[in-house]
């Protein structure tokens, strides 16, 4: 896995942000009166009885497509095992997991959880594979238990939530849920990357938030602790902050009315000419995108207005959501209805 998803993708600083979709799928809409520990509980359930069959020889294959996020799409896990058949613990088996979990709310938790036994039965045989299902059953189970750990955080409803002492105690109790679920070579290959800039971040925060210094100090302690880091990270991090430097000055540019070519111009000079036509090309995508979202708010606003009862509006907007976008559209639509 490259290295520069740790920093787009720590949970501690960016936030630890875990949707109940990934424990219930689509079924939360069908169960809105079940509570959050049933849903838990009936995964941790799911995930129990799946890997029990699969230690049984009772892996299934799912025949049907997949789905469309990850239509098309294939993932670059190759795993390995040393000279006596047991599984090497590196990235590549964290990623197979997670490209396979991020189909949640597609699909059941049950086909995902099937589909990748089925890939680690390909991939492995006896004792990598059995190693592997274990694995894949703790990884699941900590990732249904951030949805508790999640829920005992203070809210964020005001800024005190969002405070130094409340990010370290998160960075503690979600520590302490690793701990207990992985072992020492596998807290190290999956999270240490992340715990690394995990911890930066929060000196960076104490360094930005210390009012004993003037700026000029707090620039020359935030350049130092920048050089601690492992090269890797900082030139990676060097290059998203170029990234979000430029994303700030083309949207002021935009909103000062710069032509597109301009904004084309500067990204080239910035990043190179591919780079420049490829965000060219997503600010096309971008902006039809929400050309399709205002079409389908005017549509759905005038059902709202029709007169038809509760039922046949809530039939009309699905029917106007299933014709008009297609695979996860339709759920980012959903998500987006109560904002549009």
């Amino acid at each position: 896995m490259n290295k520069h998803k740790i920093l787009i993708t720590s949970s501690l600083i960016i936030s630890i942000v875990v949707s109940v979709n990934f424990v219930t799928g689509n079924d939360i809409e069908k169960n809105k009166t079940t509570t959050i520990n049933e849903q838990i509980s009936s995964a941790k359930a799911i995930n129990q009885q799946l890997h029990d069959s699969a230690l049984n020889k009772e892996i299934v294959t799912i025949n049907k497509p997949s789905v469309p996020s990850l239509s098309g799409v294939k993932h670059e896990a190759n795993l390995l095992t040393d000279i006596h058949g047991n599984l090497r613990v590196d990235e590549s088996i964290k990623e197979l997991f997670e490209f396979y979990l991020s189909s949640i709310g597609e699909e059941p938790l049950d086909h995902v959880l099937m589909r990748i036994q089925s890939e680690l039965n390909s991939q492995l045989d006896t004792p990598a594979l059995e190693q592997a299902l274990d694995l894949l059953k703790r990884y699941v189970d900590y990732k249904i238990e951030l949805v508790t750990l999640e829920q005992a955080l203070p809210s964020h409803g005001n800024s005190h939530s969002l405070n130094l002492e409340n990010i370290k105690n998160k960075k503690s109790e979600l520590n302490a849920l690793r701990t207990s679920y992985f072992d020492k070579t596998e807290y190290q290959e999956f999270f240490e990357q992340e715990e690394i800039y995990d911890n930066f971040m929060i000196d960076h925060l104490e360094i930005v938030n210390n009012d004993t210094l003037d700026e000029d100090a707090k620039r020359q302690n935030i350049k130092s602790l920048e050089q601690s880091l492992p090269d890797e990270l900082r030139t990676t991090r060097q290059k998203v902050s170029l990234h979000g430097s430029l994303y700030e000055r083309t949207k002021k540019m935009k909103q000062e009315g710069s032509s597109d070519e301009e904004i084309f111009q500067l990204r080239a000079q910035t990043l190179g000419e591919q780079a420049a036509v490829s965000l060219a090309e997503l600010d096309k995508k971008r902006s039809l995108w929400q050309q399709r979202l205002i079409d389908y708010t005017h549509q759905r606003n005038a059902i709202s207005d029709s007169g038809l009862s509760l039922q046949d509006q809530e039939n009309a907007i699905n029917d106007l959501i299933n014709t008009n976008f297609s695979g996860t559209e339709r759920l980012r639509v959903k998500a987006l209805n109560s904002h549009l």
